[in-house]
């Protein structure tokens, strides 16, 4: 469970990752990363739509959701507000895919996302890597992150 418990003194949340056994931590209530400005308003809604009144953020009628149950949870929660076709998986990637685009560092992205190694987060960099190599002009970025 994840729950008030798990954020740290200094306003980081820290879990572990159930897909990669890895530790994530992730911007709570302290300063965002350089590499996440323009994020807040987005963490704030996120910090509204779960209840954290108890020992987890996110109250379920099952004592003990399976992850795929859990997964389902959020799909359906993410479709109810207009994002089509996207699983917990996929919000994670869009996340971690926008880290890497904002010129976040792997080593950022594998603390987001709760990776052990680089070469898990290497295809976030790396595309993100070419697109600011191939639209550099004079110091000028020509590609848009999107």
């Amino acid at each position: 469970m994840i729950g008030p418990k798990n954020i740290r003194s200094d306003g980081i949340l820290t879990f572990v990752q159930s897909k990669t056994g890895g530790r994530a931590y992730v911007p709570w209530s302290n300063p965002l990363p350089e590499f996440a400005e323009g994020w807040e308003d987005e963490r704030e809604v996120a910090k509204q739509a779960i209840t954290g009144t108890g020992e987890t953020f996110l109250a379920v009628a099952s004592k003990s959701p399976s992850v795929k149950g859990l997964g389902d949870l959020i799909a359906d929660a993410a479709r109810a507000t207009g994002l089509k076709d996207r699983s917990a998986h996929g919000l994670r990637k869009a996340r971690l895919t926008e880290i890497a685009q904002a010129g976040g560092t792997s080593h950022a992205i594998m603390g987001w996302g709760g990776h052990t190694s680089l070469s898990e987060v290497e295809h976030y960099t790396k595309a993100a890597q070419m697109r600011r190599l191939v639209g550099r002009e004079r110091g000028r970025n020509l590609v848009s992150p999107g």
